[in-house]
């Protein structure tokens, strides 16, 4: 079986990735959206159900987030 490649979208919530994160569940990857949902956007309420999908709330502008996450796309 084929391993799933992970990518990270951030700012996923927003306009673009409400669009993006759905297309790239489609295709096969497994997808983890970082956003700090400042506008409190549910666009990527029918993905949460994906077990492919996960969600961080956090900034991107914070390095401590994204190197926790750089950790945890690396033991997937």
């Amino acid at each position: 079986m084929k391993e799933k490649i992970s990518i990270l979208v951030t700012g996923g919530a927003g306009f673009l990735g409400s669009i993006m994160v759905p297309a790239l569940l489609e295709k096969g990857y497994r997808v983890t959206v970082l956003d700090n949902f400042m506008f409190k956007q549910n666009s990527l309420a029918t993905s949460c159900a994906d077990p492919s999908f996960c969600v961080v709330k956090g900034d991107a502008r914070d390095e401590s987030v994204l190197k926790k996450l750089k950790k945890k796309l690396k033991k997937l």
